[in-house]
């Protein structure tokens, strides 16, 4: 082909409709968004009213109120935790793949935390799933996938108490049936780094100690609340659980918002139960 032609050919391709101007076009890519989101809504995790090891941790007492009581959070297509399980179902490949007979790597183990006591007198089960269990190392670990200012934020001050909690009581769990665990290992893998060489690593010997201790904090704040509740009712234990403290977390926004709430009619003794649980695990010498 000569110069010329070539030049009459992108000439021609110029007075092409773009695709993404076409109005066909445009109603496929919604179609397809909407299959993503519904997706993403709709995954069992999405759906989960009890409430996980991965959240037991918490330092927002007031978001640890509303999941031990099963409020209602509103649901988004978030893109970034999709990545998250779209790289962890990876991982489960990958891992089972390089063991096939499964005698080195567990992944994604069912675990049993325990049960706690609700309000209402039944028992809501708490468990999880350890993203990786190495028994020739005896090492329980979980992946994270998280971006450049985590990544930071784990090197500068090391691990939050969520994901401190979230390995302590896999490693429990683990232990409780019968696995040796000698280490814990939370690997923070880039979602926006080209290798693997930007990751973070934490690793440390089981805390059993705090394992235990998120437990027990959250079982004294549904004996607190069950007490409130059967003492002064249940719209007094909704107001003091929008006075309980907030730290903005993430999970923060996902509740719908309530009108003001005057904390001064709360009776006395919602203040006085409230020093029995704190939001940080502050270790006994």
């Amino acid at each position: 082909m000569d110069h010329s032609e070539l030049l009459k050919k992108v000439a021609a391709a110029k007075n092409l409709p773009h695709l993404g101007e076409t109005e066909k076009h445009l109603q496929a890519w919604n179609e397809y968004k909407r299959i993503i989101e519904n997706n993403i809504i709709n995954r069992p995790r999405s759906k989960q009213r009890e409430i996980g090891a991965s959240e037991l941790g918490t330092d927002c007492l007031r978001c640890l109120a509303k999941r031990l009581l099963g409020y209602e959070r509103g649901q988004s297509a978030a893109w970034l935790p999709e990545i998250g399980t779209a790289v962890h179902a990876e991982l489960e490949k990958t891992f089972n793949n390089a063991d096939p007979d499964k005698k080195r790597f567990c992944t994604e183990r069912d675990l049993y935390i325990g049960h706690l006591s609700m309000p209402d007198g039944s028992k809501m089960r708490v468990g999880g799933h350890a993203d990786l269990y190495d028994r020739e190392t005896c090492t329980v670990v979980d992946w994270k996938i998280v971006g450049e200012y985590t990544r930071k934020k784990v090197q500068i001050k090391g691990i939050s108490q969520q994901y401190k909690v979230q390995i302590n009581l896999y490693a429990a769990a683990l232990q409780n049936e019968g696995e040796a665990v000698t280490r814990c290992a939370v690997y923070f893998l880039p979602r926006d780094a080209a290798t693997l060489e930007a990751a973070q690593v934490y690793e440390a010997r089981p805390d059993r100690d705090i394992a235990v201790w998120s437990f027990d904090r959250a079982q004294t704040m549904l004996d607190c609340f069950a007490l409130i509740q059967n003492e002064y009712g249940q719209q007094n234990l909704a107001t003091w659980i929008d006075c309980l403290p907030k730290n903005d977390c993430f999970q923060c926004e996902s509740y719908a918002p309530r009108p003001f709430v005057d904390a001064s009619k709360l009776p006395s003794k919602c203040f006085e139960l409230e020093k029995n649980f704190r939001a940080e695990y502050a270790p006994e010498n």
